[in-house]
Parts: C-alpha cells; structure tokens; sequence
C-alpha cells in the first residue's frame, strides 16, 4: 500500500480497506492566472481534487479520472494551493483496489492545448462517432474507442473506453484451465496451454467458479454490500461471514426472502467476524447483505462465501508476461484461486478487434463490427452484462446475408450500413422500446455503403453507397425504410465521367436552407438543396483551384447553422489544412459581406496595412474594404499593402461563383422547340442586394455583360445595392443548345431570385 514517485510520474497501490494519496503543494507568484495541469492515467481510474487547505476540495471537488489522456485547467486564486490524486478503495473492492499509474503530471505553459490522439492519418476515414452533451465516443476497428469528455472550456479527456462487465465472446469449450492468483487487486493469470498474445493486453476476462464470492469495503454510513442468493436445504444451506479490518461502527447481515426488495435484520456485528450461519429454510431462496447502521471511522472489508450459484469474476489483463500468463487488475472478484475451464474473452480487443461503428439509439449505445452489433444496458453506455431483462445488454448478427459494419445510425429505427447491405433493428410491434427479447435485425436494402457514416436527415437516414457515386435517403413509412437516389438525375456531381472519384464524406446542415455536404476525392465539394415535402433536389458543386475540400461538419446556430471545412492547399510551398467556416448568408451592411475563401477581417482606424495573413503567405488575395474590391495582392510576409486605406476590410482568396442554365427551350409552332435552331434575345433577372459590378450574364463565360449601379462608384460613400427589375437585350447565338450564364466574380455579393430568357426560335419543316 502507498505510492511511488519518480519525477513526473507517481505509482499507487492499495490493499483491501486502504487507499493511496499523492499530495503536492504549489506555489504561485500569480494566483489569479489559469493553470493547466497534463498527464496520462493508466490501469485504474484514480480521483483528482484541488484546495486551498491540503486535501481540501475548495477549488473543485473530486474528479473521477479513468485511464487516458487530461487536461484540466482552473484558477486557484490562491498561493500555495494542493492538489491531490487518490486511488481509494471504497465500495465494492475489486473496483478500486490494485495499481493505477498517473504519468507525466506537468504544468503546461502559453499556447494550443493539445490531447495526443492513437490514431493515424489512414485511419482517419474509418473514424465513427456518438456525441452526448459533452461526451464523445470515437471508434474504428483497428484501434481501441476513445471516450471524449469536455469538462470545461479547457478541461478535456481523452480517455479509453473500458466497460468492466463485458461484452464478452463465447464460452471456452475446450479444456484449458485459468488459474487467477488473487480474489481482488493486482495478480497473475496462468492458462494450462499457450494462449496468450500480446494483443490482449487490455482485454477483459471472465472467469466462471462454483459458489458465491461476494466482497465489499465499507467506511460510511448507509455503504452495504452486493447480495449473496442463497438456496439449497441443510449443509448446503450454510453461508460464511467473514469482517475484517480496524473500524468503530455497527453492520447488520440482513436478509430479504424471494426477492432483494425487503430486506430486515439477521445478525449484528460491532466488531471483526468470521462465523458461519445456516438459516434451516430449506428450498428457499433468501437473499443476503451487509449494511452499515452505524459509523464512527475506519474500513470494514466484508466477504460473503456460499457453495452454491456461481460467481463470475472480470479481470483485465495488463500485460502478457508469456504465452500462458498474464499480469491482471480484478474489477470483479475472483471467486476462487483454483483453475477452471469456465472462461471467455472479452469480444473487443486488440486481438479481436475494436468497434468498427457506433451511435445511440432506444436509450443505449449500440456498436458494431463485421455482422454483429452489441446494445449496451438501458441508460448505461458502460455497461454490457447481457441478459434477459428489459434493461439488460445484448447481442445479435446481423441477418440476411453477408457483409460488415460501416456505420450506426440512430433514427426512427436504428439504421446499420454495411460494405454489402443495409438494415434496421427494430421489433416486431412498431413503436417497441427494443429489449433482449424483441430485437431483430431486418435487410432493407442490398445497395451497400462507402467507408463514411451515414447521417441523419430529420427522421431518414442518407448514406452514400459502396460506389461513392450515389446518394441515397432512406425513408421510414412507419413499417420500414424505403430507398430513394438523391444523385439518380445528377450521375456526375461525385467526379467528372469515368474518373475513380467519389464522395468522401457527408454532414446535414439546416438553416438557413436544408444542405447535405459532400467533399470528393478531387478536392471538389458537391452540396444538395433539399426539401423533399416541396420536391427540391438540387445540386451544385463548390470548386477552389488549388485547395481540397477533405472533411466537413455542421453544427447547430441560433439563425444560421455553422459550417466547418478542413481545407487542404499549397502556401508557400507547403502543404497546409485549416478548419474554415462558412460565412452566413444574411448580412446587415455591404460593408461586411464575407464572400471570400481563407478570410480574415480588420476592423479599426483607416489603414493601408493588413496583416495577419500568414496562412497565405504567397497567395494571390483581394480585399473587400468598407463595401469595395481591392487587389490583386501577393502576401509578403504575412502581409500587403491596400491602395486605398480602409477602417473595414475583409482580405482572402477570390472565387468565382458560376451558374450555367439547361437548355432553354420555349414553345413554337410546330409543338417544341426542340431540335430547333433558336437564340435568346433579350433576358429578364431579377437581382436583390447586389453590389455593382458583382454580377455578369452571357452566352457563355467569355461573352458577358456586367451589372452596373444608377451612379458612378465612388470610394467616398457608402456603396449602394442593386435590387431591381432588369430586362436587357442578350448576346444570344442562333444554336441547337442555346443556354444563359451567370457569373459572380467579385468579393461583393449577388443574389438572383429570377432569370426569365426570351427566345426566338427559327423552325424548319422537314
């Protein structure tokens, strides 16, 4: 028992009824200034608490800090201030008693704060994940699931998903015992044959004896052990009271007859025991505990022993020391220290493999890998002890054919996509809470799905299939999921004809206008309009010359959904990504429109400097100062120099939105148009809101006429937006194919609410 120290890294071990404490005294000469204090837990979760007195809780109280990586930043407010890390051993004793390591424990200095990640730059795309309120689980085959927690504005962990009752795979068959060296804490496992990898290390185990082992450590009032199932008649009857430890308090065996419901008193004890009792009611069942009636100080540890039943002990293995033996943390107690063959492997491991999948749905976190899915107990992501009750955890494959998860999707029904299929969970009755006893997989569709999640739009799901061309919504009619293609007349819109291009990802974004996202492999961002109640599937596709569009992510706001890209170009010379957002869509002032890519924004007294602009060091940028263009400009240094000094300016990348009608066709004398020489003759737009010069139209993008204000523009006033009615001749060509197009190519904005051509048609009869 006690703690080892060792620079930055402290060792804690504990014993039945104890518990290790690592204190230390900081002294600040700026007690007002926020401290962030990193380090790496690993084996056994361990408590943090911080105080202005030593092992006081004034600053914040404890922290229960489970193995992986934190960050956690506060504000002492005072000099010297104590921080305090505890393995405790408190509650049930294979819980907490054992080793855990706290590792790297340091102050961190001014800058980013950053969480070391295990995953690499190929995995990334495999990468799934679940979010409730501040907790994130993240998960893809190969690699252990992370659990991201945000426990502050710069409070976070990154810890591993570690649940300690299971799931677990199928029963041992054969003959080979486990032999586990201790009840509770830190021990060897030892198998009767090579079995061990060392890919198992972090896996769990269950091991299965005869009889009853039921262990507790109590050190308050009210603490009370797990109950022990007694049954039997006479000799089998008989159940072994063991109390141990220095303690001043009172605890009761108590009893409670067919159920754990109403439980009463059996036997006293104020002090240590180990005494056997037969309660002489023969074929009953009576459930037995202990409880604390009273308390004064100290730690009683309790173990109740009876021949009958089984007790299924969890250990964790730590680290495999040879083919057949393992060094492991107890998290249930052993029942026995005698081999048995009734033992099984957890069903997630390095060994085995990780979650390819995950999401939440019905109250329980579902995960899945190759065609089966795990749902954890109801309303405990944690917990995965299956069995028969509602609440219980369960498991099942998925049904109707072959194929391997890809991704969870938790809506009307949970949605499972697979490389070759796709399926719900449901029940047999609609509106069924899914339970161990009513839940079953159904194939809904045999398209197959692309390594990305699948996402929620409103009460549907959308995915893109296994050939990264198409998108399709699956629509719930109550009964089902229907299919509908959402790329059925846009076969292109994923990459050009013929090209290996596809779709990489997708997110769903709101409002203003409901949009599902979808980065290419050519850098390209395709982005769908779509209101299926009005019939609207409309599609265009963002395109930025030298930068790739490689990931996307929509966020809820107020009036306007935020819209993040991770944005791959060349500065420099080298290559860089950055997380941009897209500016809003509505705008107050011509002022500050953002219509420009990679952005920033100065605000202040009249200048001709802009700085900050190191992120495009060498780009070619334009500056949108207090409603008008400026540029081109070649960032030197970070910077460029505007010709006209501006107290507002917006400097970045120019982009060039384009807009190419179909076909323009109209009626004629003998039926349609079609096939017809024909030209436009004069055009009707109708924009809103459009700065001068920020709109063109034409017969193609060489031929364009440009949008000019009533007055001539001026740097001296407030430049004035065109909204207005315009009906002008148009350049049009005499063609079978004669179309109108639309540039906007500067930093102002422009908007079209209308486009109405005028066509003449020259017929011919045959």
């Amino acid at each position: 028992m006690g703690i080892t120290v060792s620079g930055a890294d402290v060792a804690f071990v504990t014993t039945a009824g104890s518990e290790a404490i690592a204190r230390s005294a900081i002294t600040t000469t700026a007690p007002a200034d926020e401290v962030t204090l990193s380090f790496e837990v690993t084996r056994r979760p361990l408590k943090m608490r911080a105080g202005t007195t030593a092992g006081g809780q004034e600053i914040f109280t404890d922290l229960t800090l489970y193995p992986g990586q934190h960050l956690i930043t506060f504000t002492p407010g005072i000099s010297p201030y104590y921080v305090e890390f505890r393995l405790p051993d408190t509650g049930y004793v294979g819980a907490t008693e054992g080793k855990s390591n706290l590792i790297g424990f340091t102050s961190l200095g001014a800058g980013d704060l950053t969480l070391e990640t295990p995953w690499q730059e190929d995995t990334l795309r495999s990468l799934r994940m679940e979010q409730s309120f501040d907790v994130a689980w993240i998960t893809t085959r190969g690699v252990q699931t992370r659990v991201l927690e945000r426990r502050g504005a710069k409070s976070w962990s990154l810890r591993k998903y570690q649940p300690e009752n299971g799931p677990f795979s199928n029963l041992n068959i054969t003959t080979s015992t486990m032999t586990c060296s201790t009840n509770t804490g830190a021990g060897t496992l030892t198998a009767s044959a090579p079995i061990f990898r060392a890919t198992h290390a972090g896996a769990l185990m269950k091991i299965t004896h005869q009889g009853q082992y039921i262990t507790a450590s109590i050190d308050a009032l009210a603490e009370y052990s797990a109950s022990a199932k007694v049954t039997g008649a006479t000799t089998n009857r008989n159940l072994q009271l063991t109390i141990t430890g220095v303690f001043t308090g009172t605890l009761v065996l108590q009893r409670s007859i067919g159920s754990e419901l109403n439980w009463v008193t059996y036997q006293t004890h104020t002090g240590t025991t180990d005494t056997q009792y037969n309660d002489a009611l023969d074929n009953q069942i009576i459930y037995y505990r202990v409880l604390a009636t009273a308390w004064t100080s100290g730690t009683a540890t309790i173990v109740l022993q009876h021949a009958n039943g089984s007790t299924d002990g969890i250990v964790r293995i730590h680290s495999v020391e040879a083919d057949n033996s393992a060094t492991v943390d107890v998290l249930t107690p052993v029942g026995k220290t005698t081999a048995t063959t009734d033992w099984a492997f957890s069903a997630w491991s390095d060994a085995a493999g990780w979650p390819a999948a995950i999401a939440l749905s019905d109250g329980r976190l579902w995960a899945g890998r190759d065609d089966r899915f795990w749902a954890s107990e109801s309303d405990d992501f944690e917990g995965f002890e299956i069995g028969a009750n509602d609440a219980d955890a369960f498991t099942r494959r998925v049904t109707g054919g072959w194929g391997s998860v890809r991704s969870m999707l938790g809506v009307d029904k949970l949605v499972i996509c697979m490389d070759a299929r796709e399926a719900e969970v449901s029940s047999n009755t609609q509106d069924d809470i899914l339970t161990p006893t009513n839940a079953a997989s159904r194939p809904r569709s045999r398209r197959g799905s692309a390594d990305a999640q699948a996402i929620a739009v409103d009460a549907d799901a959308a995915f893109i299939d296994r050939s990264t061309r198409k998108l399709f919504r699956m629509v719930s009619d109550g009964n089902k999921y229907e299919l509908n293609e959402l790329t059925r007349l846009h076969r292109t819109v994923a990459g050009d004809e013929g090209s290996a291009d596809g779709f990489i990802e997708c997110a769903v974004q709101y409002n203003p206008e409901p949009r599902i996202w979808l980065p290419c492999d050519d850098g390209r961002m395709a982005v769908l309009l779509y209101e299926p109640i009005e019939g609207v599937v409309a599609w265009c596709r963002l395109v930025d010359t030298g930068a790739y569009y490689e990931s996307v992510c929509c966020l809820p706001g107020d009036v306007e959904d935020s819209v993040y890209f991770i944005v791959r170009r060349t500065v420099n010379g080298s290559t860089v990504r950055h997380v941009e957002k897209l500016a809003p869509e509505a705008w107050a002032t011509m002022s500050t429109v953002w219509r420009l890519r990679g952005a920033v924004v100065y605000s202040g007294a009249a200048t001709t400097a802009i700085t900050g602009l190191t992120h495009l060091e060498g780009r070619t940028v334009y500056s949108w100062t207090d409603g008008y263009q400026q540029g081109p400009y070649t960032v030197t240094s970070g910077a460029i120099t505007l010709d006209y000094a501006a107290s507002y300016a917006i400097t970045g990348l120019l982009y060039e939105g384009k807009y190419k009608s179909p076909r323009v066709m109209g009626g004629a004398s003998m039926g349609t148009a079609m096939t017809q020489d024909r030209k436009v003759t004069r055009i009707g737009l109708l924009p809103y809101r459009t700065a001068p010069g920020a709109l063109k139209w034409g017969r193609d993008f060489t031929n364009m006429e440009t949008i000019k204000g009533d007055d001539p523009v001026t740097f001296d006033a407030p430049m004035v937006g065109i909204t207005d009615d315009i009906n002008k001749p148009f350049a049009g060509a005499t063609s079978k194919d004669p179309r109108v197009c639309l540039s906007m190519p500067t930093a102002g904005p422009a908007t079209v609410l209308g486009l109405v051509p005028h066509l003449e048609t020259n017929e011919k009869s045959a």
